[in-house]
């Protein structure tokens, strides 16, 4: 399978050019820069330097390879960023994604395109607190979610009007070794392997710890990746999460627990978000019946894999391990 990878330089991106290495897969990306988790795998992929924004480098990258699939995965995702970048946000993520349709709409045959978009765009949590499924209705609260809305829409046009295979894929909260620290888990366990090394004073920053979120492991997320491109309906939107709730103070006592360091955690109101979302919590079941996905990792094991991770930087003394 000829997989074009927008975005291969960043965290999700990286975890799936390796996922498809091992299917032996031809494999190509755009990005602006490659990034430390490529440097293993870099050799065996056809790699364009470029922004999405712009039609001509999607196109120099799509002339390397003639994928059969499109991994859209490029975009700015930290909902924190989004709030002080809201332009850019909107360049990115929407332009972006216009720029990649609008190329894969030119190739024949027409390659799938599997567009990353996030459980963010239903906004508040309904009354009775049940996992949200994928015919709720949407109410985006925060640039981010707005930005995953419109690429949404624009890959259902794409699909209706072009004859583009699109296949969207509805992310809740995911974590994993090499994500950014500017992500709370990979965050936490950052701060926490820092001070096991002695590389920073016992003492830990947190913004809200009484945010509720449904997390999985980066490995199940890629894995949703390639059954999407394998078995995704065109035009069709699909939920991957756990489906449960876990309070992101839990998620620091489980990191404080598994280390011997007496940490002392403190109240940053810097790393306050506005309309954060109080709950967040998909309902998977379209994904599992019509996909054959399941999640295959515990949150223990998916912390302990992320711990692990920045212990072997914090060994290395690798400040910027992305």
């Amino acid at each position: 399978m000829r997989s074009l990878i927008t975005g291969i330089g960043g965290f999700a991106g990286g975890h799936l050019a390796a996922a498809l290495l091992e299917r032996d897969a031809e494999v190509a990306g755009i990005d602006t820069a490659t990034g430390q988790r490529l440097e293993s795998i870099q050799d065996r992929i056809a790699f364009t330097k470029g922004d999405i924004r712009n039609t001509d480098a999607i196109r120099d990258a799509v002339n390397e390879l003639h994928p059969e699939v499109i991994y859209h995965l490029a975009a700015i995702t930290n909902v924190g960023r989004a709030w002080t970048k809201r332009r850019e946000t909107l360049e990115v993520n929407v332009v972006g994604t216009s720029a990649v349709l609008e190329v894969a709409a030119e190739l024949e045959p027409k390659p799938t395109v599997v567009l990353a978009s996030t459980g963010e765009i239903y906004g508040p949590p309904p009354p009775d607190s049940r996992p949200l499924t994928e015919d709720d209705p949407t109410h985006p609260q925060s640039p981010y979610a707005v930005s995953k809305m419109c690429a949404e829409l624009l890959a259902r046009q794409a699909w209706e009007s072009e004859g583009v295979p699109t296949v969207i894929l509805r992310m809740f909260n995911y974590t994993g070794p090499w994500q950014s620290p500017s992500f709370v888990c990979s965050d936490f366990a950052r701060q926490v392997a820092w001070a096991e090394a002695g590389l920073i004073k016992p003492r830990m920053s947190v913004g809200n710890l009484e945010s509720l979120r449904d997390f999985s492991d980066i490995r199940d997320i890629t894995k949703g990746y390639l059954l999407a491109a394998e078995h995704g309906q065109s035009g069709q939107a699909y939920n991957l999460a756990n489906g449960t709730a876990v309070r992101i103070g839990d998620v620091l006592k489980y990191l404080l627990r598994s280390t011997k360091v007496d940490i002392d955690v403190r109240k940053d109101a810097n790393r306050l978000r506005p309309a954060d979302l109080v709950a967040l919590r998909g309902d998977a079941n379209r994904a599992r019946k019509q996909l054959g996905w399941k999640p295959s990792f515990t949150l223990e094991e998916t912390l302990d894999s992320v711990l692990e991770f920045w212990r072997q930087q914090a060994a290395k003394k690798n400040w910027s391990a992305q």
